[in-house]
């Protein structure tokens, strides 16, 4: 039994000692501005390029391993709680193209305004 206790112990240290590391260097997921190259055909013989948004950086994600104390020698597991940088708010934005042949055409894309970190899904679990 102290035995036992120890192992529960010494995993439960471990444990700690990974999302502690883990979650002292995530960086804030948070909405970041880059430059999109767009290619026309059959409107301009180059790129443009435009000014919009995404969502960047890390988000907080875990994994424990769940030890089954019965079936010790072949039943390990381990548990992902996963989240990931997504876009919740967005906006409607367009652009005017000028084409060679002197026609307009439109570009509709969408502004990313916020961000936040989500659930990637359900919970996953690896039998190893």
């Amino acid at each position: 039994m102290v035995g036992l206790c120890l192992n529960l112990l010494l995993i439960l240290i471990f444990s700690v000692h990974i999302i502690t590391l883990t979650s002292s260097a995530v960086q804030q997921c948070q909405v970041e501005i880059y430059n999109e190259t767009l290619y026309f055909r059959h409107c301009l013989d180059h790129s443009i390029s435009i000014q919009t948004t995404r969502c960047r950086g890390q988000c907080y994600s875990e994994e424990e391993l769940v030890y089954d104390w019965e079936q010790a020698s072949t039943y390990r597991r381990y548990k992902h709680n996963l989240h990931c940088c997504v876009p919740t708010t967005t906006e409607a934005h367009e652009t005017l193209v000028r084409c060679q042949n002197k026609q307009f055409q439109t570009v509709r894309y969408r502004l990313v305004t916020q961000c936040e970190c989500k659930p990637c899904g359900d919970k996953c679990f690896e039998y190893v």
